[in-house]
């Protein structure tokens, strides 16, 4: 199992983030995510995390990051069409699907 850990600025402004993967009595940290986000939709597709949309406090981004667990390694995937943080994510059927979200910063 993986998750992301943020590490966030006094103001809330996320500065980095770190795929942490998760095993019985074992904690390991991968590769920092490229461009660390707030409020990113999330999934898992065939092994991979895909971290889509977010912001950073004053941008709301459509970025699709993917991390491969296996090789330890981001990739930059088709972007989504409209920018979009702090919605909800599902994976069905190997699809990622976004849902709701604020296009604009807070």
């Amino acid at each position: 199992m993986f998750l992301l850990s943020t590490l966030l600025s006094a103001n809330g402004t996320a500065l980095a983030q770190t795929p942490v993967s998760i095993a019985p009595n074992s904690w390991g940290a991968g590769s920092p995510m490229p461009t660390a986000l707030m409020g990113p939709f999330t999934g898992v597709i065939n092994n991979k995390i895909y971290v889509v949309g977010g912001e950073n406090g004053s941008t709301v981004f459509g970025l699709n990051q993917v991390y491969d667990p296996a090789s330890d390694n981001w990739t930059t995937g088709s972007p989504m069409p409209t920018p979009r943080a702090g919605g909800a994510s599902a994976v069905v059927n190997g699809i990622l699907y976004t849902i709701g979200g604020q296009t604009q910063s807070a």
